[in-house]
């Protein structure tokens, strides 16, 4: 046990030496655009870990019993948390600002041992690589070479192995998800897509209509075929765009700073959010994909109009998200 410990101690000093000697360029993703985020915190994650090992060796030195600590399982099904929340009248997992905030963090969580690993940079760009260019290249004027990302997604989150954007990228003519460790690589890899396409829809579909129904295709084929993933596309888009729980949030919009007072960019990135979540909701996925992701319906669609309707009007943001 204390050799094990020890393991960790120095393993954790390694890579947080190596990490404030070469951070990365954003460790989560690109919502994380300040230097002062990309150090802090992810290095507060590393003092955590740090003062967690401090109190194994102490209670190992007295034989004290050790400390655990509760999965995020446990962390995410947590009772208590719920205690000051609205009852929904209709339960869709991911569709409320307190389940999107521990889903995220549980994902976190998850990746953050490998981002923040120096051996896995070059592995971990790579994916990112593979999944931004691929949905850049979603556009309305190809269809077919819109089936081909798709396919090419498709195969990629299957774990097989394509070939990346550009020949000189490791020396490698393909790349798989196989490359990173711990079974990581599709959690990682639905990151990224889901980074991708907020990105797109705060800074292209909030501009075009036209360019969101593609995508949206794209992306209910994608969570049809992957539908243990619309929790966590269900909570990237509502922490991006509160309004969008407005059914089950309730009253608690009223205490976001951003809600009640929006800037002029929030308003900007939340009409290009609500474009693509109104999309995904009634697109319709390409022949021979059946099946459509649980909950993503038209029904969702109206659920929201209803709770923007039935709740406190906010000038500006309620119109933003309402009419889009």
């Amino acid at each position: 046990m204390k050799y094990d410990l020890m393991q960790k101690i120095e393993s954790l000093e390694t890579r947080a030496i190596v990490f404030l000697t070469l951070p990365p360029k954003s460790v989560y993703g690109d919502e994380y655009t300040h230097v002062d985020d990309n150090i802090y915190a992810p290095f507060g994650r590393f003092i955590a870990d740090a003062e967690f090992y401090l109190r194994q060796a102490v209670a190992l030195e007295n034989k004290e019993p050790l400390e655990e600590v509760a999965s995020d399982i446990e962390q995410v099904s947590s009772p208590g948390s719920e205690s000051s929340a609205e009852e929904p009248l209709v339960y869709i997992p991911g569709l409320s600002r307190t389940q999107a905030l521990r889903a995220t963090k549980v994902t976190d969580n998850a990746i953050f041992s490998l981002l923040s690993d120096p051996q896995h940079r070059t592995s971990t760009a790579i994916v990112k690589t593979i999944v931004g260019s691929a949905c850049s290249q979603i556009t309305r004027n190809d269809p077919e070479h819109c089936l081909n990302r798709m396919n090419y997604l498709l195969t990629f989150l299957k774990g097989a192995p394509v070939r990346p954007p550009g020949s000189g990228i490791q020396g490698s003519d393909q790349f798989c998800l196989d490359a990173l460790p711990g079974g990581l690589g599709r959690t990682y890899a639905w990151h990224c897509l889901l980074t991708a396409a907020l990105a797109q829809a705060k800074h292209q579909f909030a501009y075009s209509l036209e360019s969101t129904l593609p995508f949206a295709a794209v992306m209910a084929t994608l969570l049809g075929c992957y539908p243990d993933q619309v929790p966590h596309f269900l909570s990237r888009l509502t922490l991006a765009c509160p309004l969008l729980a407005s059914f089950v949030d309730g009253h608690l919009l009223e205490s976001l700073p951003e809600v009640v007072e929006p800037h002029e960019g929030d308003l900007t990135a939340w009409r290009g959010v609500a474009r693509l979540f109104a999309a995904v909701l009634l697109a319709r996925t390409p022949p021979g994909f059946r099946d459509r992701p649980p909950h993503l319906n038209p029904k969702l669609l109206w659920l929201t109009i209803a709770g923007l309707i039935r709740r406190p009007f906010f000038p500006q943001a309620t119109a933003v998200v309402r009419w889009r």
